[in-house]
């Protein structure tokens, strides 16, 4: 089936399929992508059915979504046999690519820092016999760039909650940041218009360092639990060219040393009267000081992805 859906679990369990757009919601009532809202969470899920005694389930990506592009999965595992905020447990997810007919697996590798053509033409293979695995090595050494300089590079949309720092700037998570959607301030949590901020007149945002202040008729953020409602697109639309010489460089590093060779974890190694010492890092010493530049530090607001 072209808009199938499937990933493996524990056997004879309740399993459901979100989906997700831009940080929006499928509503399978409405058969539309809504803002999240906690009343609506259980007509947000998929049902996912399991084949046989296989423990894997499958479910149908519903056609009423015409708009095309790359979707987020977020499997989850009820423990009630209904949808519950709060109590279903997150199996997995995964990014799928709707043409508006069937689903398939984004081919740019969502989320990598370089692509697989750029890779293979960095390690000079022609040919697509090591494709799954240049891909994996692409994917594994994005992620270990990301977690090192502490950021995702990739430009993505995100809907966080912050508590209110009872001052007049917010610091978020993610920065670069491209733009801001919406800001909102509500102790009781409902987000509503009448709660927004005006962010073209109120909200001064400096787009390099990731901060919000507040300017013009607002002076202050109050107190309050997840009170702060932020929509912002973060990231580089273009990841900077020498973020992607570093990303070849972690990926000849893994390709040659860990693939090829086999040689994980080896300091050193004596052949007859000649001894080579090896940079056992994950990321090696010349791409390390590209990175450096780009290592941000953590937020230091208590934020939440609801």
């Amino acid at each position: 089936m072209s808009n199938e859906l499937i990933i493996p679990g524990p056997r004879s369990v309740s399993m459901w399929a979100f989906i997700t757009l831009l940080g929006q919601y499928y509503n399978r009532v409405t058969e539309s992508l809504e803002d999240y809202s906690a009343a609506n969470y259980a007509k947000y899920n998929i049902t996912m059915t399991e084949q046989g005694a296989s423990g894997d389930y499958v479910g149908t990506f519903p056609t009423a979504l015409t708009g095309v592009g790359i979707y987020q999965i977020i499997y989850k595992r009820s423990l009630t046999g209904t949808p519950v905020e709060g109590t279903d447990v997150r199996q997995g997810t995964a990014k799928i690519d709707w043409n508006g007919v069937s689903v398939t697996v984004p081919n740019n590798l969502s989320g990598a820092l370089v692509t697989r053509s750029q890779a293979k033409t960095w390690l000079k293979i022609n040919s697509s016999s090591e494709d799954d695995i240049i891909d994996q090595i692409v994917v594994q050494s994005s992620e270990v760039i990301k977690k090192y300089c502490n950021q995702k590079f990739v430009s993505a949309t995100y809907t966080e909650y912050y508590d209110g720092p009872g001052r007049g700037q917010l610091f978020l998570r993610n920065y670069p940041i491209i733009s801001v959607t919406s800001l909102h301030e509500d102790v009781d949590r409902v987000y509503g218009s009448e709660d927004a901020f005006d962010v073209s007149a109120d909200v001064l945002v400096d787009k390099t360092s990731g901060i919000l202040k507040l300017w013009n008729g607002e002076s202050t953020f109050g107190f309050g639990k997840a009170s702060i409602k932020a929509v912002y697109v973060a990231g580089y639309a273009t990841i900077p060219y020498d973020v992607q010489n570093a990303a070849l460089i972690v990926i000849a590093y893994s390709y040659k040393r860990h693939y090829q060779d086999q040689k994980i974890g080896i300091a050193s190694e004596t052949i007859g009267n000649r001894t080579t010492t090896f940079d056992i890092t994950a990321i090696p010493k010349q791409a390390r000081l590209i990175l450096d530049r780009y290592k941000k530090i953590a937020s230091v607001e208590n934020g939440y992805d609801l």
